[in-house]
C-alpha cells in the first residue's frame, strides 16, 4: 500500500504518465506476473493494453480494477493485471523490470512500434531499443522481396530467441563504439558470435524460420556503418536508424541495387526507406509476403 502511494505522488508531477510495477505474489509460478498500471483520471482501457500486452508475449489471466477517490476531487485507478507467459517461459522480474517499464511505457506512447517483434523484449531478454535494430532490419527485408510477411519474421526470430540475441550482440560487437577497445578483438569477438550463430542455425528445424535467419545474419555482416549509436541534440537516441551496406555481400538484391553501396533508413515507429529504387509492385508484394520469386540469402 506504501508503493501505491508513493506511485500516486509521482503521478502529481506527471499527471499523464503510467507508473508501471511488475510483481509476482509469493506462491505463483514463475510463468505468471501481476503488472499493475496506476493512472490518474479514468483507467486505462482494456481493449488499448490487451493486444499490447498480446504483443509482448504475455496473456491476460485476469484484471482487478481499484478506484481511488479523494475528498477534494478527482480519482486514481490502480488496475492489477495477472498475465502468463505465452511459451510457457519463466519471467524472471528481478532483471527484465526495469526493461519491461521503460518498453511498454514506449509501446504505449508511440516512441516505439505496437508489433510482435515485442515479444522478443521478455523471449529473448532484448530491450526496446534493441528490438528497434531488428526491426529495422525486417523493413528493409520487406523491400527486397522476401516471401514473408513482417508477422511471419516476427514468429521466426521469437521461436529462435537465442538465435536473434546473438544477432544484436553481432550487431553490438560490430558498432557499438564502447564495445571493445581493440579493433582486433572487436572481429575476435564478431568471428565467435557468426560461429555461435552458425551453430544454432543447424538446429533450426523449420526451413523458413532458417532463410529468415540466414537473411539476418547475411544483412548484419552486409552493413558497413550505422548511426544507431549516434545521439540525437538531447542526448537521446535518434527516432530515425540508418544502415549502410555492401551490396556485394548481399548476393540476391536486384542487380541494378548491385551496382553500388546502398542504404537504407527507418524510423524508430515506421517503414523503412531504401536508397536504391524498386517497383512499387515489388515493395508491395515484399509487405504481403506474396512475391512468389524473391531473393535466396545464404550464410
Amino acid at each position: 500500500m506504501l508503493g501505491d502511494l508513493a506511485e500516486l505522488e509521482a503521478l502529481r508531477q506527471q499527471p499523464h504518465a503510467l507508473q508501471l510495477n511488475l510483481h509476482r505474489p509469493a506462491g505463483q509460478k514463475l510463468q505468471r506476473v501481476h503488472l499493475k498500471i496506476v493512472r490518474l483520471g479514468d483507467p486505462v482501457p482494456i481493449s488499448d493494453v490487451l493486444p499490447m500486452l498480446e504483443n509482448f508475449g504475455l496473456r491476460v489471466i485476469s484484471e482487478r480494477p481499484y478506484e481511488l477517490a479523494w475528498p477534494e476531487g478527482g480519482a486514481a485507478w490502480i488496475q492489477d493485471f495477472e498475465l502468463e507467459q505465452r511459451d510457457g517461459l519463466i519471467v524472471h522480474i528481478a532483471r527484465m523490470e526495469g526493461t519491461f517499464r521503460e518498453g511498454f511505457a514506449a509501446a504505449w506512447s508511440g516512441a516505439v512500434e505496437n508489433d510482435g517483434f515485442n515479444r522478443l523484449l521478455l523471449g529473448a531478454e532484448l530491450t526496446a531499443r534493441q528490438i528497434v535494430m531488428l526491426r529495422a532490419y525486417c523493413r528493409y527485408l520487406l523491400q527486397t522481396g522476401v516471401p514473408f510477411s513482417q508477422a511471419y519474421m516476427e514468429r521466426a526470430l521469437g521461436a529462435n530467441a537465442g538465435i536473434a540475441r546473438n544477432l544484436v550482440r553481432l550487431f553490438q560487437t560490430r558498432f557499438e563504439p564502447a564495445a571493445s577497445r581493440s579493433l582486433r578483438a572487436r572481429e575476435r569477438n564478431a568471428e565467435n558470435l557468426v560461429a555461435q550463430i552458425r551453430s544454432g542455425l543447424d538446429a533450426v528445424t523449420s526451413l523458413d524460420d532458417d532463410r529468415i535467419l540466414r537473411a539476418y545474419l547475411t544483412l548484419v555482416e552486409a552493413t558497413l556503418r550505422t548511426n544507431f549509436y549516434q545521439p540525437g541534440a538531447d542526448g537521446q537516441p535518434k527516432r530515425y536508424v540508418s544502415f549502410k551496406y555492401d551490396p556485394a555481400k548481399i548476393p540476391d538484391l536486384p542487380l541494378r541495387a548491385r551496382s553500388s553501396r546502398s542504404s537504407s533508413t527507418a524510423r524508430a515507429s515506421r517503414a523503412c526507406t531504401c536508397a536504391w529504387a524498386m517497383s512499387r509492385a515489388a515493395a508491395c508484394a515484399g509487405r504481403t509476403g506474396a512475391r512468389t520469386s524473391a531473393p535466396r540469402f545464404s550464410a
